[in-house]
């Protein structure tokens, strides 16, 4: 599956500083209002018409008439849209896939707020600690667990298909399971359906009359735009002082990893013991890498 296209206001939030944003699990870009427009559009679509080239394979892309989308001829991509007046009813991500990873994330946003809640005094405490990085790690596992049969069935509902279309019970049993989170969290008051889609009026794509948006493209094409940007940061970002990480080095992480692998042991948790097991294995395994070579060998240990 593709890399989910995150679009941020920053084109390196302080949270990413020490990261480098071509290995995030997510593709991150970047303007001033997070929209999708014509320029990160046509630059996607044409990275991804590469990787399909490099595959020997072609694809046909269907795109909604969004002004942002570009018309463009590609070599192994073949881009077709909607009628104008095609409704949501006949667009496979509106009749399902779209609501799925929003469930998926929200159900993780409310797991970290719960496991937290006990520990802080107001709503604005609670919400802080939540960073960017936290959000495109969600939004990366949110999209991984959008199953391909569901996939299949959101493009069968629309026509795609002749076969005959089942009920989704994964994305029910997963409303269920967010509800739940947020009946503990003592949300109860608001439904997980309200939730879901709490955002869908949000603007999320350039207008084309819209000035400030035009003259940003024309920035983004320019060679300065992403130096320009490089300093540029969100205030509500929270940066974690080097001094205060009390986990500065391979060592130090597997050590804490090692305090896990001993709590899930004592929980009888098989599940979380393997994957901490394997969390532990890969970090001492990048610690060895990075052994310096001035310290003792093992045998100097004997």
């Amino acid at each position: 599956m593709e890399k989910t296209l995150v679009i941020g206001k920053a084109a390196k939030p302080r949270c990413f500083q020490n990261m480098d944003i071509q290995k995030l699990p997510v593709e991150w870009r970047s303007n001033k209002k997070a929209w999708m427009t014509s320029y990160i559009m046509e630059e996607w679509v044409s990275a991804f018409n590469g990787r399909i080239k490099i595959q020997n394979r072609h694809v046909l892309l269907f795109l909604d008439n969004a002004t942002c989308h570009p018309h463009i001829e590609l070599s192994n991509v073949r881009l077709a849209w909607f009628s104008p007046d095609t409704t949501s009813a006949s667009q496979p991500m509106d009749q399902g896939i779209i609501r799925n990873v929003k469930v998926h994330y929200r159900k993780l946003l409310m797991q970290c707020l719960l496991v937290n809640i006990d520990s802080t005094s107001c709503a604005s405490e609670l919400a802080r600690p939540v960073s960017v990085i936290d959000s495109v790690i969600w939004i990366s596992q949110a999209g991984k667990k959008l199953l391909p049969e569901t996939v299949t069935k959101c493009f069968e509902k629309v026509g795609f298909s002749t076969v005959e279309v089942t009920p989704n019970v994964e994305n029910e049993n997963d409303q269920k399971d967010l509800q739940h989170c947020m009946n503990e969290a003592a949300f109860s008051n608001c439904n997980a359906e309200d939730y879901i889609n709490i955002d869908k009026d949000v603007q999320t794509e350039q207008d084309i009359m819209d000035i400030d948006v035009l003259v940003d493209n024309f920035r983004d094409n320019q060679k300065g735009r992403e130096e320009e940007e490089e300093e540029e940061e969100e205030d509500n970002d929270i940066v974690i002082e080097e001094e205060k990480c009390r986990v500065k080095t391979y060592q130090d992480a597997a050590n804490s990893l090692k305090v896990l692998q001993e709590f899930t042991v004592q929980r009888n948790d098989s599940d979380m013991l393997t994957l901490i097991t394997q969390a532990k294995v890969f970090v001492e395994s990048e610690a060895a890498k990075r052994v310096n070579c001035v310290q003792k060998t093992l045998p100097e240990f004997w």
